[in-house]
């Protein structure tokens, strides 16, 4: 009974959070799309291991041919589980590793192969078998699970952990730690579940448990980042930007410079292109700015209409160098793809200690401008 009160909590749990992220619009739609879909496969695999768990326990009694197929389900969708919580991990945030249609179906290749030996053990028992009095039996290849599902766990893993150490300035940082525990919490609960049940024979639900309470702390962070995120461009919003540059304050860091961009004439583009074409060249303008601080550093956020900002520590390059390569960068927008040019108008100012977050952006703020006025002289 306790058993199918935790299977039914885990399964609850997790039919909860599908139906609020469906009904959730916030979250980018990629992300969106793989975070239901994990859902959805790891429920269906909540409700073979439950059914599986309760059947060796003898809590219900199922006939020799359903207890094959509720364990072919359960190993079958165990794999494709991980697969796509690796495809979510790899997703989250701003620097997706495996972007290329191509190399996500080769990674599928060994769910494939897995798949043909679970299902063959049928005839084989090579994964596992049920005896004439319907016990459940191990095969020597057992061991299978871990190799082809927990791989794909342990890159998620990997992947995780790269994201949070290569996201030291990156103010989101939180939605990567929640990506560990995410990949974390149920490879320790298969691990466990695997474990006692050879030591005690005896089953427990370690797996759901993990996954449902990795699935909430995910939830959670993903609709905190996309607070966090500019819906059309992708880039930090102003608060998240405003947030980052308040803990900088805090610290220790020297010679960190903001500046603040603007688009040049970016009201005659809305009134001669209209305004999905004004939305167009934000986009491109942005997708050129996080090209750039990815490669050269630095933190990248839309504060405004057509405002933009970075903030960034310069201990080698001369705020002028940075400005001459960002200036480089953003030209290539204008690759003759667009009716019209895009340029834009820049200012910076050292963060000093005495300085508040307002004061740092107003000086920015202010060379900006005259630096945009002069254009216009």
């Amino acid at each position: 009974m306790v058993l199918a009160v935790m299977v039914m909590f885990c399964f609850v749990l997790m039919f909860y959070i599908l139906i609020k992220t469906i009904r959730e619009k916030s979250i980018s739609k990629r992300a969106r799309k793989l975070f239901i879909t994990s859902i959805c496969v790891a429920i269906v695999m909540l409700i073979a291991d439950g059914l599986s768990i309760m059947t060796k326990s003898e809590v219900i009694k199922i006939t020799i041919g359903m207890h094959y197929f509720v364990e072919i389900v359960y190993f079958i969708f165990a794999s494709i589980t991980c697969y796509f919580v690796f495809l979510l991990m790899d997703c989250l945030g701003d620097r997706p590793l495996v972007k290329k249609l191509k190399t996500r179906l080769l990674l599928t290749i060994p769910l494939y192969i897995y798949g043909i030996i679970v299902i063959t053990s049928i005839w084989s028992g090579l994964i596992f078998s049920i005896n004439e009095n319907n016990l459940y039996i191990r095969g020597p290849l057992n061991f299978l699970q871990f190799l082809f599902c927990y791989s794909y766990l342990i890159a998620a893993f990997g992947v995780s952990i790269y994201k949070y150490i290569k996201s030291k300035e990156d103010p989101n940082r939180g939605l990567y730690f929640a990506s560990i525990l995410f990949c974390l919490m149920p490879t320790l609960g298969g691990f466990f579940q695997f474990t006692i049940s050879i030591v005690s024979n005896v089953e427990v639900p370690l797996i759901s448990a993990g996954l449902a309470l990795s699935t909430i702390i995910i939830f959670i962070e993903l609709i905190q980042d996309q607070v966090s995120l500019d819906s059309l461009t992708g880039l930090f919003s102003r608060k998240a930007f405003y947030n980052y540059l308040y803990a900088i304050n805090r610290s220790n860091l020297t010679n960190l410079y903001i500046y603040i961009l603007d688009i040049d004439k970016f009201k005659n583009i809305n009134d001669t292109y209209g305004h999905l074409e004004g939305d167009n060249a934000l986009e491109k303008f942005a997708d050129a700015l996080r090209t750039f601080t990815r490669s050269k550093k630095g933190v990248a956020a839309r504060i405004g209409g057509d405002e933009f900002a970075i903030a960034v520590e310069l201990p080698s390059t001369t705020p002028e160098e940075y400005l001459s390569l960002l200036l480089e960068d953003l030209n290539k927008v204008n690759d003759g793809s667009l009716k019209y040019e895009v340029k834009a108008s820049v200012g910076y100012s050292l963060f000093e200690e005495k300085d508040t977050v307002i004061e740092a952006m107003n000086k920015a703020d202010k060379k900006m401008y005259i630096n945009k006025w002069s254009k216009q002289v």
